[in-house]
């Protein structure tokens, strides 16, 4: 897949803004691809458990994943 085609990759195009808006501009740390993943992990955990999301109203992606799912 070609890079920066949102209409075919969506998913990772949007991963990848949110992460280059958010993670990189705030980084201090040292500038090896081993400090840097085990920040993003750290950063990935907020997103996913603490974070709220507009599109999920408000919710984390974690507390959404754990919703019962609404009868049909």
């Amino acid at each position: 897949m070609p890079p920066k085609k949102p209409e075919w990759n969506g998913c990772v195009e949007r991963a990848n803004g949110t992460s280059r808006y958010e993670f990189y501009p705030l980084y201090e740390g040292a500038l090896t691809a081993a400090a840097i993943n085990q920040e993003l992990v750290h950063y990935q955990w907020t997103y996913n458990h603490y974070r709220p999301h507009d599109s999920l109203d408000l919710m984390t992606p974690m507390a959404y994943y754990q919703q019962p799912a609404l009868a049909a």
